[in-house]
């Protein structure tokens, strides 16, 4: 584990962990440009801690991947409750998936964005998740080798 004093990682994650569990909401201000047109750098969100919102498809999740925290959208969730199946997220301006997650690298959904009215949108999950296949798909084909 770091060393707390120096604001490593892990340290930062379990606070955020914690004032995740322990406040009803946290706040957080958009820093990028990947899920334009529906975060914006400078949008304040709202994200809530597992336990009070379950993420779903289309939701927005706040993902943890080494020491970078990330505000992707949830493309894909495993059919059932306790899966060990990996769950997989996608900036919505991004035509690759990112890497696999598991349940517990989610540490939020968010919830608002201030100012404004915000929903899930299960709809954007499924055309970004096509998109990514897509994509891929198309990555393959030009490795190919050619027919002879």
């Amino acid at each position: 584990m770091s060393d707390p004093m120096t604001g490593g990682a892990s340290f930062r994650e379990q606070v955020l962990r914690e004032c995740l569990s322990a406040f009803p909401e946290v706040t957080f201000t958009v820093t990028g440009q990947c899920m334009r047109p529906d975060l914006a750098a400078g949008d304040r969100v709202v994200v809530l801690g597992p336990d009070r919102k379950r993420p779903r498809l289309g939701d927005v999740v706040l993902t943890r991947r080494g020491d970078a925290m990330r505000l992707h959208r949830l493309v894909w969730k495993p059919p059932l409750a306790g899966s060990r199946a990996a769950w997989r997220t996608k900036a919505d301006r991004a035509t690759s998936l990112d890497p696999a997650l598991t349940e517990a690298d989610v540490m939020g959904t968010v919830a608002a964005v201030e100012g404004r009215t915000y929903g899930r949108r299960p709809g954007r999950a499924l055309l970004s998740l096509l998109g990514a296949i897509v994509a891929r798909a198309a990555l393959r084909g030009e490795r190919a080798p050619a027919s002879p």
